[in-house]
């Protein structure tokens, strides 16, 4: 008997096999663990259409709606690396396809969030409360990856501005896809808080409560493991050195080496910043550090770098100062406090306590407790001439406070650009660049009344308006 053997088929069949290993072991692995280098299977390869089906199937066999979403969010990280890969080799094409699967995966995870459902209402809040918190650490993953790319972006240099509009449109609909799963688990959480209502008879102050502990222990979870991811990613930035030392090596530009050095130092802050859960201090050290260990690089690199290096060196002593404004201001409020006339401070309270109340518990309810020390009222101290009718402009979403003024909007964050807090300046639809800054801070001077001495960066502005 004669058997035809087709070789397609049977190398299409061993692949499968080979990738359902593969996405085995990936599992054994876990999230956090994945690095920049683990994009895998990308939409440039043939393979990758079995890639999105072993993915599927995957998920088709889990048949918990939370274990879904856990599991969706993973596959949506793989989505997106190849995003991530394939802009950086200028495949835009195929970084589309990634980024449109990425948002497939994500409406799976939505509706999968909407799905769960527990037996006990109780126990129900809790698994939303930890999937809301694995949201929060892979929207923050996003935006690394955004700020990352774009930073590569930069170095390379060899992109036309058309280019650089779609790698942008790419990213910020990344952004938005992530945004959306955000909104789907806030408002399970809402239908998860009335069922405990119902079920439990509780009053509000006692869910609140209750959600509070919750949220306590899944915070502490979720700070571990964005500890883990942002160690990690300092492991990637080591590697990115080691690849520009060999790169200087090969080019006989060992003057440059000095760079990559200061990017190590950047690096054991960033690790400091780390263990004093100084977690935007670590972050934006970090990609500090990647800019100069991608930069030597490009083309005239060693002007550039010389400039940012001054430019770390005033992060770094940046952060002693703020924190001795931070305590100056602090005693300054206790004593002012102290010396009020009793009814002035009562006035004060009536004018301005269903603002600071109503902000608080929203901060609180939509991304956890406020950091201490930072109140809606520093609004007041930092804008002179915003009056108290102006509160209901005023918005607070995770700790960041923002203010709308025409096509103005301010940003002031507990954690943001250095610690004890600071202000963004943005447009209405997207941070103004430098180019923009220096007409910004003039109409920011007559508008507010501020002195404002600084120009040209987001960072002199937050100096001058704090």
């Amino acid at each position: 008997m004669k058997i035809e053997v087709n070789i397609e088929r049977l190398l299409l069949l061993f692949t499968f096999f080979i990738l359902i290993n593969s996405a085995a072991a990936q599992e054994e692995i876990g999230e956090a663990e994945l690095t920049d280098e683990d994009s895998g299977i990308t939409p440039d390869s043939f393979l990758w259409g079995l890639d999105k089906s072993i993915d599927r199937l995957s998920l088709l066999l889990t048949f918990d709606d939370g274990k879904k979403a856990r599991k969706g969010l993973k596959i949506a990280r793989e989505r997106l690396l190849e995003v991530k890969a394939m802009a950086e080799e200028n495949k835009l094409e195929h970084a589309e396809k990634a980024k449109e699967e990425h948002g497939n995966i994500l409406d799976r995870v939505k509706q999968n969030i909407e799905n769960i459902k527990k037996d006990n209402s109780e126990d129900e809040i809790k698994e939303v409360i930890e999937i809301e918190n694995e949201v929060e650490m892979y929207d923050d993953e996003v935006e690394q990856t955004f700020d990352e790319l774009k930073i590569r972006i930069e170095v390379r240099g060899d992109i036309t501005e058309e280019q650089r509009e779609m790698i942008n449109s790419i990213l910020n609909s990344l952004k938005g896809q992530t945004g959306d799963v955000e909104i789907s688990v806030k408002n399970k959480k809402d239908r998860t808080k009335t069922r405990i209502k119902e079920e439990t008879g509780k009053d509000d102050a006692e869910i609140e409560e209750d959600i509070e502990d919750i949220e306590e222990s899944a915070d502490v979870k979720g700070r571990e493991g964005l500890e883990k991811a942002l160690e990690l990613r300092i492991e990637h930035v080591k590697r990115e050195i080691e690849k520009s030392e060999s790169y200087l090596e090969e080019r006989n530009r060992e003057e440059l080496k000095k760079h990559l050095e200061l990017a190590r130092e950047i690096l054991d802050e960033a690790a400091n910043a780390i263990d004093k859960n100084e977690v935007e201090h670590a972050k934006e050290l970090i990609l500090r550090a990647l800019k100069l260990a991608v930069s030597v690089r490009g083309e005239d690199s060693k002007v550039k770098l010389e400039a940012k290096k001054e430019k770390f060196k005033e992060i770094i002593e940046k952060k002693d100062v703020a924190e001795e404004r931070k305590e100056l201001l602090k005693r300054e409020r206790e004593e002012l406090k102290e010396n009020e006339d009793e009814d002035r401070e009562e006035e004060e309270i009536d004018e301005g306590a269903y603002f600071t109340e109503k902000m608080e518990n929203e901060v609180i309810n939509k991304k956890g407790r406020p950091i201490e020390g930072f109140t809606p009222s520093m609004f007041l101290d930092v804008f002179p001439k915003l009056e108290k009718k102006d509160f209901h402009n005023v918005e607070a979403f995770g700790g960041i406070y923002h203010y709308t003024e025409g096509e103005l909007k301010f940003e002031m964050s507990p954690d943001r650009f250095s610690e004890g807090g600071g202000i963004m300046v943005s447009s209405a639809d997207g941070t103004i660049g430098e180019e923009d800054m220096e007409k910004l801070l003039e109409s920011l001077s007559q508008k507010f009344g501020i002195r404002i001495n600084g120009k040209g960066s987001v960072d002199s502005v937050m100096e001058n308006l704090r």
